[in-house]
């Protein structure tokens, strides 16, 4: 095992059981977002997508301003990007997903999405990173190095 990963592997193990995800490609995932580090995050500026900013704001009692940056950033060890665990129903502060039991459940959440609507696993690793597959006319995807990235992290997890 990887050391940066030692410390989530019950987490890891509890999240692929739960959402039926290969602790393998989990592992592999959080390398490649966050290299294990579990208070990683990263604001997107080229996220425009956004789910219910006033609503949150209200209920969250955040300005719209905050809630709308932290939905276009991407958190925790498997940096699921805030609007997308805001589309899945997440309800709670987005820097909640920094919490190593948070970040997993919600980014299996996301995978396991991607599991059920493609069948190809590669179409699931590339979809986790930009939403769905987009494959160039050369055969590659748009998205090909993080896709390569996680295969290799497979390998050595």
């Amino acid at each position: 095992m990887i050391p940066q990963l030692s410390k989530f592997k019950e987490l890891i193990i509890q999240a692929g059981e739960k959402h039926q995800i290969s602790p393998t490609l989990i592992s592999a995932i959080v390398m490649q977002e966050s290299a294990g580090e579990p208070w990683s995050y990263r604001y997107e500026s080229a996220i425009k997508y956004e789910v219910s900013i006033s609503l949150y704001s209200k209920k969250l009692r955040i300005s719209m301003d905050t809630e709308r940056n932290f939905q276009h950033c991407s958190w925790g060890l498997m940096h699921i990007m805030g609007f997308k665990a805001r589309e899945l129903g997440f309800e709670e502060h987005l820097p909640q997903l920094l919490l190593p039991s948070y970040g997993l459940d919600w980014g299996c959440r996301a995978l396991s999405g991607f599991s059920k609507k493609y069948n190809r696993l590669q179409d699931v690793i590339v979809s986790y990173n930009s939403g769905s597959p987009q494959l160039l006319p050369n055969g590659l995807y748009r998205n090909q190095s993080y896709l390569d990235g996680v295969v290799a992290w497979m390998k050595m997890v």
